[in-house]
């Protein structure tokens, strides 16, 4: 199966190519969660969820939720990224964004920054966004990890 032109283990490998990249460029601390694609074309909306590393079983359903939370927020608004209706009193997070018309990136599992710096890295990789519009989508939310990884 490929997600727009891309195979599920390239995909896969870009996630974990730029978790690896935060670890090293921005300290993150963490190395798991949940990636999503979304798209509300799709019956359900959910074309890919994975779970990357080895997540804490404590955590692995949390993270599920809420990775495919953001995305359907998003896919629901007219945002770009899920930063811009994000409601921490609410539980809602930054970690999400729009890479073509109806389809969604999405990750849960570390800082709500660097899971948004890692589905644009993951957008920028694959080949959806350039590396301006990647830029562009950092200075929306402030994200100070995303030049450092792309």
């Amino acid at each position: 199966m490929k997600i727009m032109g891309l195979g599920l283990d390239s995909l896969v490998s870009l996630v974990e190519e730029g978790i690896l990249l935060l670890q090293k460029n921005c300290g993150a601390a963490k190395n798991y969660g949940f990636f999503t694609v979304y798209d509300a074309m799709c019956g359900h909306g959910v074309l890919l969820g994975a779970k990357i590393n080895i997540c804490p079983q404590e955590k692995s359903e949390k993270y599920f939720i809420l990775s495919i939370e953001k995305a359907k927020r998003l896919s629901e608004s007219r945002n770009l990224l899920s930063w811009q209706s994000r409601d921490p009193a609410n539980n809602k997070w930054g970690g999400a964004v729009v890479v073509r018309v109806n389809t969604v990136l999405s990750f849960s599992g570390m800082d709500e920054l660097e899971d948004e710096a890692l589905v644009i890295y993951v957008a920028h990789k694959a080949g959806w966004i350039d590396r301006a519009q990647a830029l562009e989508l950092a200075a929306i939310s402030s994200n100070p990890h995303v030049a450092k990884i792309l």
